[in-house]
């Protein structure tokens, strides 16, 4: 009889945990863009006129072009902590697994412990990439200028030239939060594979699971479940079939995907499967 591969334990709710901090560094962006629409505000006259405009849409533009750095900075270093974490989960997780689950020799552990070593600081950099400079991008001084111009050429007041500052911003906050999400799920999904291929003779493949929740693609459900395997037999699929979440096995950005991988450990024999969802 044939065993099936072990998945190692607490994966699920680490994995749920991992997008909530995605989702609260992409908090941690949008306060910062809302703390500069404050300070864009408060160059508004209550009544502007034609010989406001220069001054005011300069005071707006400095804003918008601090905020920018200011994001940047802050998503490279939430990313940074982002990966760092999952990497140290993903190794106590796999020696625990080891430990309870394997065959130990003497010494075994200790050797476990020193080939899933702490990524680098440039593995980590390269992990980070150019996703800082992507959501900087994102930010344009000329929309938020536009406003200003346009809202004081048409005669507006005060709270109507802010009502289009506060849509213009509005757009800053909802880009710095889709890229929090996205990357901060990448940077955790590419931690954990880090950790997991140090020690490939141990894992023998992953499998793909979802949050189902209402915010799922359906698509995305379907595949709760699959798995994807080292060296895959017969009516098994391969690493190169598999999603790395918000990846998809052929490449493609997947925003706001709500899947995540688990490292299988195998026993002597691994079951086909053989099926196209579970």
């Amino acid at each position: 009889m044939t065993r099936s591969p072990k998945t190692a334990d607490a994966t699920s709710p680490r994995r749920r945990a991992a997008l909530t901090r995605a989702d609260r560094l992409g908090g941690s962006l949008a306060a910062l863009v809302r703390a500069h629409l404050a300070t864009a505000l408060k160059s508004l006259p209550e009544r502007p006129g034609h010989h406001d405009a220069e001054p005011v849409r300069r005071a707006v533009v400095h804003a918008v072009r601090r905020l920018a750095p200011l994001l940047a900075d802050r998503l490279r270093l939430g990313l940074l902590r982002t990966a760092q974490r999952e990497h140290l989960l993903t190794a106590r997780q796999l020696t625990r697994a080891a430990r309870e689950r394997l065959p130990v020799k003497e010494g075994f552990l200790d050797y476990l412990r020193l080939i899933i070593r702490p990524p680098s600081l440039s593995w980590l950099e390269a992990l980070v990439g150019f996703a800082p400079r992507a959501l900087t991008r994102l930010i344009d001084p000329d929309r938020a200028s536009a406003a200003v111009l346009q809202g004081i050429a048409a005669g507006k007041d005060r709270r109507a030239i802010a009502a289009d500052l506060t849509d213009a911003f509005g757009g800053f906050e909802s880009a710095a939060r889709r890229v929090a999400r996205t990357e901060g799920l990448r940077a955790a999904t590419q931690a954990q594979l880090h950790a997991s291929e140090s020690i490939p003779d141990l894992v023998i493949g992953y499998e793909i699971d979802s949050v189902l929740d209402s915010r799922v693609r359906p698509e995305h459900a379907k595949r709760h479940g699959q798995r994807f395997y080292r060296n895959p037999r017969k009516g098994q699929r391969g690493l190169n079939e598999m999603p790395q979440p918000p990846l998809e096995a052929d490449g493609r950005l997947a925003h706001s995907c709500r899947c995540y991988i688990r490292p299988l450990f195998g026993g002597d024999i691994d079951e086909p499967d053989t099926s196209e969802t579970r």
